[in-house]
């Protein structure tokens, strides 16, 4: 689109919005002058009807015509309704009009319903004079409503008063419309004037003032059109095409100097043409000249770059040892956990299976076959719900067990101890042929002893269940793929992994919660995440002082894993959130960080085309966001 046209679309623009506004505002005009119009016009068909209503009214009292059936139709508030419905037969504006009342005597006078709501008004505002407003027709012809008040004056009680003070004729003719008062509504005089007269009105006077403007409007454009051609199209086009001539390498093109604005962007031109000229020559030489510099250059980057990148990995590889050296001790201490417990249990185990072995035989031949079924039944419960117990829990139950051996008079606090310890805890009358033999105590100790030997032999399967555990974690951890291809991985494991190294310096004040959605293995380099989670899970705590609350969450958004780890420690500054990718940059004392892992952490997320995102906020927590393509 050339600029002519631009500019021509613009103006354009800009005059059919000035149109349209001023036409607009011309059209509210003629509406509003109009509808005052109309409204003098029904105010002086208004005063015509009354004045001639109220001397006609006069005068028929005035002549001593008497009052019939037949002359009471002279009455002036009773031709009114036959004028009006004679009205259309002189005049086809549309006008109507008529006196109207809640209480007519002639059903020719009977308000509507937009009248009776004009005469409510009037009621409650009776200092108003005039209604104006439109409304809708049964028919659905849209109206305007003119309403005068008619309010009872004195020579109005003759016929509205007290019937009994009437004429004769009066009443005897009417039931209704009696006992007004002056200052009373009688009703309103109704002109109804038809919407469309209006309408047809507007648009007589604003279609002239329309064209008019319109014709201006075109007249403007037209002149603005040929001052932009002749002052600035053509001039910009002589420009350009020298402009362009001189950008495709004809350094001898030169613009012819205009006057006013343009004279002095055509001598300007001109100077820097001369000057880019001189500058070509220089220019060509120095580019010889850093060809062959940016050749050495590179040579020079490449074994740089390569460099890098070893330093780079042998730092991710002593990143990764330094943190495997800190969790050294935990380790050490969570593989020591299940060994001892180990050596614990088979001691329990084999002083108690001896010493049990031997008192079997006795404790056959004590037991009647009854007495052996509820034993072995005993002993199955007893293993079946093994629970752990809070002190206050255990004492509880002691209470109850106590309460039901008493039932069966037996008060025996040990007893009831030793039911507890068999994680039996009510419902201890089942047993009652147990308790009832004269050897109770050490029939229920033999069962105690037994009940040792399986929990023994629990706590070294899940010793050895937890040793096995983080002895494969530190297997995971300590590995390093130097394949440099991506894998197929679980971010579960990959996670879990990492909190099962960390699990002793979690185990006591931190709360661990996981929200993990069911995601697939997702290509990646699991060793390099591993690294990942490593370092942010080892700021979290530091943060917490490893006291707190710990959230992790996998989810998916798009086409993405997001891994998300919250911590409520003492969050960060929006200064320091600025530094913290930064490389070497640390808020830990001299000797206790090295600024780097988060740093690693970011180019890390970046190999694997991901982003890493930081919400912080002082005293609340951090909140770590890693946002992984699932391929």
């Amino acid at each position: 689109m050339s600029i002519q046209t631009k500019l021509l679309l613009v103006i354009g623009i800009i005059l059919i919005f000035i149109f349209a506004g001023v036409a607009y505002i011309d059209y509210q005009t003629t509406h509003h002058k109009e509808k005052f119009h109309l409204q003098q016009q029904a105010e002086k068909v208004r005063s015509l009807l009354m004045a001639t209503r109220r001397i006609y009214h006069h005068q028929f009292i005035k002549s001593g015509i008497p009052l019939t059936e037949k002359t009471v139709g002279f009455l002036p508030a009773h031709a009114l309704g036959r004028i009006s419905t004679d009205y259309p037969n002189w005049d086809n504006s549309g006008f109507s009009f008529n006196n109207v009342s809640d209480k007519p005597r002639n059903p020719e006078h009977a308000a509507d319903k937009v009248e009776l709501d004009a005469m409510a008004y009037f009621r409650e505002h009776p200092k108003e004079k005039i209604l104006f407003k439109p409304f809708i027709r049964d028919d659905g012809e849209p109206f305007y409503l003119y309403a005068r008040p008619i309010w009872v004056e004195k020579y109005c009680l003759k016929c509205h008063s007290k019937r009994e003070e009437a004429p004769e004729t009066i009443r005897k003719l009417y039931d209704s419309a009696w006992n007004y008062k002056v200052g009373d509504l009688r009703g309103v005089l109704s002109i109804k004037v038809p919407v469309a007269t209006l309408a047809e009105s507007v648009w007589h006077s604003f279609k002239q003032s329309i064209l008019l403007q319109f014709v201006g409007f075109i007249t403007i454009f037209i002149l603005v059109t040929l001052l932009i051609r002749h002052n600035v199209v053509h001039p910009l086009s002589l420009m350009v095409n020298t402009m362009q001539a001189f950008a495709r390498g004809n350094y001898s093109q030169r613009i012819v100097e205009f006057k006013g604005e343009f004279g002095i962007l055509s001598q300007e031109f001109n100077n820097m043409a001369n000057q880019i000229s001189e500058q070509q020559k220089t220019l060509t030489l120095l580019n010889q000249q850093l060809e062959q510099r940016v050749i050495e250059r590179t040579t020079q980057l490449n074994d740089k770059i390569e460099e890098l990148t070893k330093t780079r990995q042998e730092l991710i590889h002593s990143e990764k040892m330094a943190a495997l050296g800190q969790l050294v001790a935990s380790i050490a201490h969570e593989v020591n956990t299940p060994l001892g417990a180990i050596r614990s249990s088979a001691g329990t185990l084999s002083s108690n299976l001896k010493e049990t072995l031997n008192q079997f035989p006795k404790l056959f031949e004590i037991l009647t076959p009854a007495q052996q079924e509820k034993f072995f039944a005993l002993l199955e419960q007893s293993l079946q719900g093994e629970v752990t117990l809070t002190f206050r829990e255990r004492r509880a139950a002691k209470k109850v067990v106590s309460a039901e051996l008493e039932q069966f008079g037996i008060k025996n606090r040990g007893l009831a101890d030793t039911f507890v310890s068999l994680n039996i805890f009510k419902n201890v009358g089942q047993y009652v042929l147990l308790l009832e033999s004269t050897h109770r105590d050490w029939i229920f100790e033999m069962a105690y002893q037994f009940s040792t030997l399986s929990t023994s032999a629990k706590n070294i399967t899940n010793a050895v269940e937890r040793a096995s555990k983080v002895i494969f974690a530190l297997k995971s951890f300590a590995r390093y793929d130097q394949s440099g291809e991506k894998t197929t991985a679980s971010l579960q494991e990959g996670l879990e992994t990492v909190f099962t190294l960390y699990y002793n310096q979690m185990k006591h004040g931190i709360k661990l919660i996981k929200a993990y959605a069911d995601l697939p293995p997702i290509r990646c380099y699991p060793d390099e995440l591993n690294q990942v989670w490593t370092n942010i899970l080892h700021n979290a705590l530091q943060a917490m002082d490893y006291k707190g609350r710990l959230k992790v969450a996998i989810s998916q958004q798009d086409n993405y894993a997001v891994i998300s780890i919250t911590d409520n420690g003492t969050g960060m500054s929006a200064e320091i959130k600025e530094k913290m990718f930064t490389p070497f940059f640390t808020t830990k004392p001299t000797g206790e960080g090295s600024g780097l892992g988060l740093d690693i952490v970011k180019k890390m997320v970046d190999k694997h085309q991901g982003k890493i995102e930081v919400d912080s906020e002082i005293g609340k927590g951090t909140t770590f966001s890693v946002w992984l393509p699932m391929e």
